[in-house]
């Protein structure tokens, strides 16, 4: 370590301190010099070297204790902080994957910042703001991106910090460089088809949002059983309205018995307090006289009015291979490319029991 330029040494001081922690040299739980040694090593004032304890305490890099002094904390910001971006459209998704991260937050072992792309100027530039300053100080291990970036801002922060790992969810284009894990529809329409077939029942119809690939996933895999899902029975839902679903549904099921399906599949869970209120008041039992399926995202809560079967994407699962994806990539510099393959409830409830 060499001394510092006048002007300089709160900036010098930090960085070194910091890549000694970073590099290991300084490792986990190790005790940092006392302030005579620094002030051996660095010629600096108590006032500087109080000013950055106190930033590289905020950061999370050290801590103190009482009477014992300062030390690198155990787990580093750098290894353990990631960032979730978000788009300015939230929906169930996006609450689940946050509300995941909330409760791995409470566990200890890591911490995820949101940053949202927002409407309003004001709150973007905060939000825009407060991300380049996490990555300036390196207290991010990675970003995880849960939408196409387009925006020129979140475009220049992307290439500024190209150093970052930084994960997306679907191939974008323009983005080869950056990691993917891809949800994969084809796995979710699979298994939903299985868990009809599974109970013999091939008089299948759809409710979806518009445009949906999952949708096209489902009738592709149904007709490659032989299952023709008739037309009339393939119900996109109001875009704008997703109440629309009761109606549609209290239409289909007013059908007589051997006319309409036994089997319902909703591509949405944003649609399923909608299609739950309309079997109810269609009298229809389930699932004695009509087996429902919905997609959807875990950890999910389990109360429904009617019984539903449940398939999608574990958010756990979904946290954890990304944090695996960042950390292969600074071990090796492999860009990974692989799939999230959807699960049924009852596969997540068996694994979870097994750890």
């Amino acid at each position: 370590m060499t001394i510092l330029d006048r002007g300089k040494k709160r900036l010098g001081l930090e960085e070194s301190l910091k890549n000694s922690i970073m590099d290991g040299t300084l490792r986990p739980g190790m005790r940092l010099p006392t302030l005579e040694q620094l002030n051996f090593k660095f010629n600096a004032s108590k006032a500087t070297f109080q000013h950055v304890i106190n930033r590289l305490k905020r950061q999370g890099f050290i801590r103190s204790v009482e009477r014992q002094g300062l030390f690198v904390a155990d787990k580093l910001p750098n290894e353990t902080c990631f960032g979730l971006v978000f788009d300015r459209k939230t929906n169930a998704f996006l609450k689940k994957v946050e509300e995941q991260a909330e409760l791995l937050n409470r566990e200890g072992e890591w911490k995820f910042s949101i940053f949202r792309n927002e409407y309003t100027p004001a709150l973007l530039e905060r939000n825009w703001n407060s991300l380049r300053e996490r990555l300036q100080e390196q207290t991010l291990a990675g970003l995880f991106f849960f939408f196409n970036p387009v925006d020129e801002e979140i475009l220049q922060i992307i290439h500024q910090y190209s150093g970052v790992p930084m994960v997306m969810y679907d191939h974008y284009p323009n983005h080869d460089s950056l990691l993917v894990l891809k949800m994969e529809p084809e796995s979710c329409a699979e298994k939903s088809l299985a868990l009809f077939l599974q109970r013999n029942l091939r008089r299948l119809a759809v409710i979806s949002k518009p445009e949906q690939p999952l949708t096209r996933c489902f009738l592709k895999a149904a007709q490659d059983k032989g299952i023709e899902i008739p037309d009339r029975w393939c119900l996109p839902a109001p875009e704008y309205s997703t109440e629309g679903a009761r109606n549609i549904v209290m239409l289909l099921l007013s059908l007589p018995p051997e006319q309409r399906p036994n089997g319902l599949y909703i591509t949405d869970d944003n649609l399923l307090n909608a299609v739950q209120a309309g079997i109810v008041e269609s009298g229809v039992r389930v699932p004695q006289d009509l087996t429902v399926v919905c997609h959807t995202n875990f950890p999910d809560p389990p109360e429904t009015v009617i019984p539903i079967l449940k398939v999608g994407f574990d958010n756990r699962e979904l946290l954890r291979l990304s944090i695996e994806a960042v950390r292969e990539y600074k071990k090796s510099g492999t860009v990974t490319r692989n799939v999230i393959q959807g699960k049924h409830e009852m596969e997540i409830n068996s694994i979870r029991k097994s750890l």
